[in-house]
């Protein structure tokens, strides 16, 4: 049987989950503040979480759940979480 090969192994599907909390919040930051470095290291996790979320749906055509799950749906969680969380902190600044 041909199984597909992950892009991401155990470590950097852990550093797609922590990107993927903190992209949307690196972002805003980056966009309201005018901080570069921020709007920079915002998209390039982004581009990770994205390459991640790839990577999962590969593996779910090949019929791998747990990789789909640890590499796509809980990205896709995690940056929905991020977001709410940012455009919180945008409508509610203390």
């Amino acid at each position: 049987m041909n199984f597909p090969t992950s892009f991401f192994r155990t470590n950097g599907v852990a550093f797609v989950w922590i990107g993927a909390v903190f992209a949307p919040t690196l972002v805003t930051m980056g966009a309201m503040e005018n901080k570069v470095i921020h709007l920079v290291a915002g998209i390039c996790l982004l581009v990770l979480v994205l390459l991640s979320i790839m990577d999962g749906f590969r593996a779910f055509r090949g019929g791998l759940m747990t990789i789909f799950i640890g590499s796509a749906f809980v990205p896709i969680v995690s940056v929905i979480v991020g977001t709410v969380f940012a455009l919180y902190k945008i409508a509610n600044p203390s």
